[in-house]
C-alpha cells in the first residue's frame, strides 16, 4: 500500500501490526515482520509506531535477521540496521551512529555488499539530518563509498538516491 501510494491504507497496516507483534509468537517470520513494519514505519514518517518497533527489536540487536520457514529463505541484514532507522526516527542520534556502526561492521564481516550500500546511506542520511560539526564530511565519505558500492553491484534506486542527497548537501554547501 505504501509502495502504491496509499498510505491511509498503509499506515492502517502498519497500526494493526505495530499491535499484533507484541502477542506474536517469536517464530521464523516475527523477526523479519518487525524489520519490514520497521521500514514502513521510516517510510510513513511514523515515531509512535518507530519507538514500539524499537523496543521490540532491541533484544536482538546483536542478530542477523532472517526469514526462516523451516530452513532460513532470505537475509534481511543485521537488526542493527533496523535500529539505526528507527532510532533516527525518533532522533535519537547518538543510538542511531552506535546501530549503523554495529551494522556496518556485520555486513562487512558476512560480505554482504548490498547491505553494507544501503547501510552507509542511510547513515550518511542520519549525520546529515543530525548536523553536527565533523557530521557532514562524514556523511559524505559514508556517500561516497555507498555509491560506489552500489554502482558496482547495480543497485540504481540507491544510487540515484545517494546522486541526489549529494547533490542536496553540495548546493546547501555552496
Amino acid at each position: 500500500a505504501a509502495e502504491a501510494g496509499e498510505l491511509d491504507e498503509a499506515r492502517s497496516g502498519l497500526r494493526s501490526l505495530a499491535e499484533e507483534l507484541p502477542t506474536q509468537p517469536r517464530d521464523g517470520i516475527w523477526l523479519p515482520a518487525v524489520a519490514l513494519a520497521s521500514v514502513l514505519s521510516v517510510r510513513l514518517n511514523e515515531p509512535e509506531a518507530a519507538a514500539g518497533l524499537y523496543s521490540l527489536l532491541t533484544p536482538y540487536a546483536g542478530h542477523v535477521v532472517d526469514f526462516t520457514a523451516p530452513q532460513p529463505v532470505a537475509c534481511y541484514g543485521s537488526a542493527s540496521f533496523y535500529l539505526g532507522l528507527l532510532a533516527t526516527l525518533t532522533a535519537q542520534w547518538t543510538v542511531a551512529g552506535d546501530h549503523f556502526n554495529n551494522a556496518i561492521g556485520v555486513h562487512e564481516r558476512l560480505e554482504a555488499r548490498a547491505f553494507l550500500a544501503r547501510t552507509r546511506y542511510e547513515y550518511a542520511r542520519m549525520l546529515l539530518a543530525r548536523g553536527q560539526g565533523a557530521d557532514r564530511d562524514r556523511a559524505l565519505g559514508l556517500l561516497d563509498r555507498a555509491l560506489a558500492t552500489a554502482g558496482t553491484l547495480g543497485m540504481a534506486a540507491v544510487a540515484e538516491g545517494i546522486r541526489q542527497r549529494r547533490a542536496v548537501t553540495d548546493a546547501r554547501r555552496q
